[in-house]
């Protein structure tokens, strides 16, 4: 059989905690021995993004500060600030919702020269993940131009010429 669903909200805890939880019927005067015991571990405060680190044209190292019980942390990077999904997936491949273990930073490699990226992390506790991490932007370093020959050389004056690949972001 099906049983009514009922609930109250458990709030103004400390995080990365456990708690104890029973419950009993009571009707009337009569009240039911209590339900077994369920513990439940709140979940940890979020990681505090750091600036990245070894910032290049082809990548940057994201950082966070250890979430005290932490199992785990995730990161998410993305080409736009609140990353949306729509209408094209921003997310850089591999980095939507990446488990990186207990590691306390994360170096992407193989990006795009001179284009900006986000990053965020959520800490992973027993029982539930943390709230995200502020955003964090990095930009990888512009790649270098390229030189062109020169026009309209004159006695005194020429034209240099160079320009650069475009990255769409």
């Amino acid at each position: 059989g099906s049983y009514p669903h009922n609930h109250i909200v458990v709030g103004d805890l400390s995080p990365n905690t456990p708690y104890f939880v029973r419950v009993r019927a009571v009707k009337d005067a009569l009240s039911s021995d209590p339900s077994a015991t369920l513990q439940v571990t709140t979940a940890p405060e979020a990681p505090v993004a750091q600036p990245a680190t070894n910032t290049s044209e082809t990548g940057f190292c994201a950082r966070w500060s250890a979430s005290e019980g932490a199992a785990s942390y995730v990161l998410d990077v993305s080409l736009t600030y609140n990353f949306v999904t729509t209408p094209a997936n921003w997310y850089v491949p591999g980095y939507e919702h990446r488990n990186v273990g207990g590691a306390l930073s994360e170096c992407l490699t193989h990006l795009a020269p001179g284009v900006t990226y986000y990053y965020r992390i959520y800490a992973v506790g027993p029982d539930a993940g943390s709230l995200y991490s502020e955003t964090m932007s990095v930009t990888t370093v512009p790649g270098a131009p390229s030189v062109w020959p020169a026009t309209n050389v004159a006695s005194r004056s020429f034209h240099a010429n160079w320009g650069w690949q475009y990255m769409a972001q």
